[in-house]
């Protein structure tokens, strides 16, 4: 398997990378950097090659696979992303379609394996839990202005926790014993949020933005039903722990 490459036209391999680090002004500047968080450095974790007027960036996968011929660009079959910072190019290999594991970062946050229509496994991350408010986020410590400590999570996760309360406070207005809880009667507004928010959740543990889940959705249609996009969310929340509580609280009041 394989996963995406990237490709610069009109650009020099100095634009992309200084020695062995990718530059982060580069990545930024086309929306990559948070993307390509943990791909920084240039052969161990990234393929930086110089092709014809622009430059190729192939993202290695945890194993450290190296595609065949990653140089042809002729193979692959591409699409274009439009930027602030210019158009780059995102491609794959019809004959090997990006997996999950081509895709996840070399520092996963904990969570379950949940399985998208293709059977294909996902690591989705807990970012709440009934167990933990922080779920299995890393712990942050700061300090207020009386010099008191105040714990938190990981800045990097800090907006998408935040984001995580509202969709508890929706899951509570849901049927509680509905899987699929985007079946309810929410505003077309909340759908679009919920939606959002599962898809930054995966990018904690996968390199992936919209363009990317465009293309997955284009190579894969439905990788992502509302069956399947209602129980990751549900992971998420460790919502089987809130509701194996709710059911022996109704065990132990009947």
């Amino acid at each position: 398997m394989a996963g995406f490459w990237y490709y610069f036209p009109d650009t020099s391999r100095d634009s992309v990378a200084v020695g062995e680090n990718l530059r982060r002004d580069f990545l930024r500047s086309h929306k990559l950097d948070a993307v390509l968080a943990d791909v920084r450095t240039v052969p161990d974790q990234a393929i930086v090659h110089q092709a014809g007027a622009g430059v190729l960036v192939y993202p290695l996968p945890v194993s450290g696979d190296v595609p065949a011929n990653v140089a042809a660009l002729e193979r692959l079959s591409w699409r274009n992303v439009k930027t602030d910072g210019g158009t780059y190019r995102l491609g794959w290999d019809e004959a090997s379609s990006p997996a999950p594991a081509d895709l996840e970062r070399r520092e996963i946050v904990g969570g379950y394996t949940i399985k998208d229509s293709y059977g294909r496994p996902w690591q989705v991350p807990v970012m709440r839990s009934p167990a933990n408010p922080r779920g299995r986020l890393g712990v942050s410590f700061s300090w207020d202005a009386d010099d008191q400590p105040r714990i938190g999570v990981e800045r990097r996760y800090a907006e998408l926790w935040e984001r995580s309360a509202k969709v508890w406070d929706l899951v509570e207005r849901a049927t509680v014993d509905d899987v699929a809880f985007l079946a309810q009667s929410f505003s077309a507004e909340d759908d679009q949020f919920l939606v959002g928010y599962l898809l930054d959740c995966l990018g904690v543990n996968y390199r992936a933005n919209n363009a990317v889940w465009a293309t997955i959705d284009r190579l894969s249609p439905d990788w992502l039903t509302q069956a399947t996009a209602s129980i990751m969310l549900d992971a998420t929340l460790d919502l089987w722990k809130y509701r194996a509580f709710l059911d022996a609280q109704k065990k132990s009041a009947s």
